[in-house]
């Protein structure tokens, strides 16, 4: 879901580009940045209920119980929630892809669907599945319904605060990048397309720099059990957190590359394959070192 929750809002930098006439390509890479938000969307969607399914064939009785006990409050209206980001995303796609924004409202009124529809992602979905995670690995068995006033209590626990920012910063760097790879396929002949391509890297590198201390106030966040996995505890986890670690500084070297001096395809490419393994890893080792 990183590239659905972000792509709307790097659009909205693309579509003034493309308003104050910089360069001949940021509309139509804007335009397809929004239709592989959809996609990416609909993919992470479709992902979402494999997942489910594979939790449901492992019989996690604990994520169900707690799943039941926000159903009424959270997933049912988180349904609509899902159903209002589509409408919005493709509200703000065809408005500028086929309608005429002639005035400053109608680009105003479509540059705020992308804005409503990206928030709605990274406020909702992040921290109602690490509350429901976090109280599924709890010694809480209760069976009752979690209503507004205690899920805003859970909300308030760190982990879950800067799970949510760590979640945010990858998408703007997943986002970023991705933004100069479809620069790179679709306009790699066009004069600007350098510019856009060392934008895009530069976008991510400020997102992969900011996240070395969101990153910290997360690892001091989480339980002490978690942490000792990570520091030797759990040999798997810690060797996999290690490795990401190494992955993700040299990210950092290689997005800054592309930002400022390399754009070939090859040094492109490198860097989101390095981005890919980065997150991958990053995943692996906060699932290794769960209990």
């Amino acid at each position: 879901m990183n590239l659905a929750s972000v792509g709307p809002l790097v659009a909205i930098w693309l579509d003034r580009r493309d308003g104050k006439q910089l360069d001949e390509i940021s509309g139509d890479l804007g335009k397809k940045l929004l239709w592989w938000s959809l996609a990416a969307f609909l993919v992470g969607m479709t992902l979402g209920v494999a997942q489910g399914f594979i939790l449901y064939l492992q019989a996690d009785e604990n994520f169900f119980r707690v799943l039941a006990r926000v159903w009424d409050t959270k997933i049912f209206f988180g349904f609509w929630e899902l159903a209002f980001y589509a409408v919005c995303l493709f509200g703000y796609i065809a408005w500028w892809q086929w309608g005429k924004r002639q005035s400053i409202w109608a680009i105003v009124v479509t540059r705020l669907l992308a804005i409503l529809a990206a928030t709605n992602l990274l406020y909702h979905f992040p921290m109602l599945f690490s509350i429901i995670r976090m109280i599924a690995n709890s010694a809480d068995k209760s069976t009752e319904t979690i209503h507004a006033k205690e899920f805003l209590l859970y909300m308030a626990e760190g982990g879950v605060g800067w799970l949510s920012i760590h979640f945010t910063l990858a998408s703007i760097a997943v986002t970023g990048l991705f933004v100069s790879l479809l620069c790179l396929r679709y306009f790699k002949e066009n004069e600007s397309s350098p510019v856009v391509i060392g934008r895009g890297a530069l976008i991510s590198l400020f997102a992969s720099v900011t996240q070395i201390p969101v990153g910290l106030a997360f690892l001091l966040s989480i339980s002490k059990a978690e942490q000792s996995a990570l520091m030797g505890g759990n040999i798997l986890a810690s060797v996999t957190f290690f490795v990401a670690l190494l992955s993700a500084l040299w990210l950092m070297h290689l997005t800054s590359s592309v930002a400022f001096f390399d754009r070939e395809k090859k040094q492109v490419f490198k860097t989101c394959g390095v981005l890919v393994f980065t997150v991958l890893t990053m995943t692996m080792s906060l699932l290794l070192c769960r209990p």
